[in-house]
């Protein structure tokens, strides 16, 4: 049983995921207990399983960020302590002050939004990453100037490798 506390959108959670050996798992969210059957299908994949039907739910951690990417949707959490509730670990980041903007799961770099020297806004696309027909748009986190664009469209692309990077 893995049990953990993650902030997203500036509300803490107690997560605790339970996987039996007969490929169902529970995971309770702030109480609220899910059932499902799942396949893993890779380290960073699962393919998960209940009444409303399946999904493929891709999941990377770096450091104390755990993206969660389902239906083409990219879920940031932090993993935080519940007791410290004004503490945001990875705050940092989420304010920007990281220069490089990774690719959340692996697959194709499907779509450039962005070329070297352009001024973007917080929340602007950058790109699409594409793995198995799902579509993945990362926004920029942040104001910024593009210094580096790391890949071209159709590349293949690794989980936490840097697709593109801010000036200074």
């Amino acid at each position: 049983m893995k049990k953990k506390t993650f902030q997203w959108n500036d509300q803490l959670f107690q997560v605790t995921l339970d996987e039996s050996s007969e490929g169902s798992l529970r995971c309770t969210i702030d109480e609220q207990a899910h059932e499902y059957q799942f396949i893993r299908v890779d380290e960073h994949t699962l393919l998960l399983r209940d009444s409303q039907g399946q999904r493929l739910v891709h999941t990377y951690r770096s450091g104390e960020t755990v993206y969660v990417c389902i239906a083409g949707e990219v879920f940031t959490l932090e993993i935080a302590e519940r007791e410290d509730a004004n503490h945001r670990p990875g705050a940092e980041q989420m304010t920007g002050s990281s220069n490089e903007i990774s690719a959340p799961m692996p697959g194709k770099l499907l779509k450039l939004f962005v070329s070297e020297g352009q001024t973007v806004q917080a929340g602007e696309p950058l790109f699409i990453v594409e793995a198995m027909k799902m579509e993945n748009e990362v926004k920029s986190p942040r104001d910024g100037v593009i210094a580096k664009i790391n890949f071209q469209e159709n590349e293949l692309v690794s989980v936490g490798e840097a697709i593109v990077e801010f000036e200074t």
